[in-house]
């Protein structure tokens, strides 16, 4: 620890020499051997944990090398630290609480499972959120090959259109699971709706353009997920359904007055 301090000028209060002698012990596994027992009693409660979240969130992680491999790290100096009743802040579990309510609940529950079974000291909230944290990041990062949204295709152009764009959709887009077609007046069971319309004609200040690219972050995945309750999506969405879209380029159509000095029709753009 001295030659730490020497190194990078710091100096590191007694507990904090403790809590890095803990994580390397627990990480070099000092005094238990390769194979040992006690890497198999930690083996059998990382899948212990995953197995109850599987079955809380109804989702199959057993193709998940990596949730499991850093589970493993992350569990030895858990262990010694609920173990040695040594406390531990986590800022993030006030937003893992309230943000992620079903993660939570799911991993609080996965920890007081597998705390009964194992015959562990209490799991505080602090711990448990940085295993959903673990849990998270595998969910957040799969999560557009887990859902599937419901799609009905409908077109004004007529029934022959509407089945050559539901074909393109289900092909181009794996995600989308296409349910059919039908009229406009029977759209009320998807999740997700994609119209065609006519445009107004422009005003004096407005330019109309013709979009080639668009892209698609993960905001406007979410709020095509999560609808109204996403927090950036207005209530009344259902009655003024919301242009998703940023950071796209395309071709200039037509410009209104105002700005027929700067723009022509013809002219490449990107915002």
């Amino acid at each position: 620890m001295a030659a730490l301090n020497r190194a990078f000028g710091l100096t590191l209060p007694p507990e904090e020499a403790q809590y890095l002698e803990l994580y390397l012990s627990a990480y070099l596994g000092a005094e238990d051997p390769w194979g040992s027992a006690q890497e198999m009693e930690l083996r059998n409660l990382e899948a212990a944990l995953i197995r109850e979240m599987e079955k809380a969130l109804h989702t199959d992680l057993s193709g998940y090398t990596s949730l499991r491999d850093d589970l493993y790290c992350h569990l030895r100096p858990m262990l010694l630290r609920v173990e040695q009743n040594i406390r531990t802040e986590n800022p993030q579990l006030d937003t893992i609480r309230t943000a992620y309510p079903g993660l939570w609940k799911a991993t609080r529950a996965a920890c007081d499972a597998v705390q009964q079974q194992f015959v562990l000291p209490a799991i505080s909230d602090a711990e448990a959120a940085y295993l959903a944290m673990h849990f998270g990041a595998v969910l957040e990062q799969n999560a557009m090959f887990r859902l599937r949204l419901r799609v009905v295709v409908a077109c004004p152009l007529g029934m022959g259109s509407s089945r050559f764009l539901a074909s393109r959709l289900g092909n181009e887009f794996p995600s989308l699971q296409v349910e059919g077609c039908c009229s406009v007046r029977e759209l009320n069971t998807a999740d997700l709706r994609l119209d065609t319309f006519e445009l107004p004609e422009i005003k004096d200040d407005e330019i109309l353009v013709k979009v080639v690219s668009d892209s698609i972050c993960m905001s406007t995945y979410k709020c095509a997920i999560l609808g109204t309750a996403h927090k950036r999506v207005h209530p009344d969405v259902a009655e003024h359904p919301a242009i998703m879209g940023h950071e796209f380029a395309g071709d200039i159509v037509k410009v209104g007055k105002a700005h027929q000095d700067k723009f022509k029709p013809g002219m490449k753009f990107t915002l």
